[in-house]
């Protein structure tokens, strides 16, 4: 299946969102790395979704600044949930919020503190994955994000690739 190139970023940005209700987030439909979403609108270097859409809507980004995340929500790209911080502001803003590493250091799956899925749920999703069913129907299934569900049926948060 041939990718579909677009003649603007902001065309290729806008057909890649859809606004959450509940929370007012533009959740990122597109490509996905191992959390934010990526955008590639032409041949060329990808861009990450909510750098993409701070540029668009707001301003550039300085150089050696972060674009944060107020929803904490990764694949949010609604230009009133980001603002800009350095890299310490970004660090501060995730221990802030619970999101620090340190705790979950090497665990995966339930013996991670924050999983969001029971390695049982884990082996159903990776089932139903490999049947073809889509990552955007599984994460909506399970209350993930499509990055999750990509991620576990990739085995890179399972643990040792059970």
């Amino acid at each position: 299946m041939a990718t579909k190139r677009y003649t603007t970023t902001e065309a290729c940005f806008e057909e890649n969102f859809t606004i959450s209700p509940e929370d007012g987030c533009w959740l990122w439909g597109g490509r996905v790395d191992e959390k934010n979403g990526e955008l590639r609108p032409r041949v060329g270097r990808n861009s990450y979704a909510h750098r993409v859409a701070y540029e668009l809507y707001v301003a550039p980004i300085p150089e050696g600044l972060h674009v944060l995340h107020r929803c904490d929500t990764p694949l949010c790209v609604n230009p009133d949930h980001l603002f800009l911080g350095t890299h310490d502001d970004n660090m501060a803003d995730m221990k802030h919020k619970g999101r620090a590493r340190s705790g979950n250091a090497g665990k995966y799956g339930e013996a991670a503190h924050n999983s969001k899925l029971t390695n049982a749920e884990a082996d159903a999703m990776c089932k139903r994955r490999a049947t073809g069913e889509s990552l955007k129907s599984l994460a909506k299934a399970f209350g993930v994000y499509i990055a999750t569900v990509s991620l576990t049926y990739r085995g890179l948060r399972r643990g040792n690739d059970t």
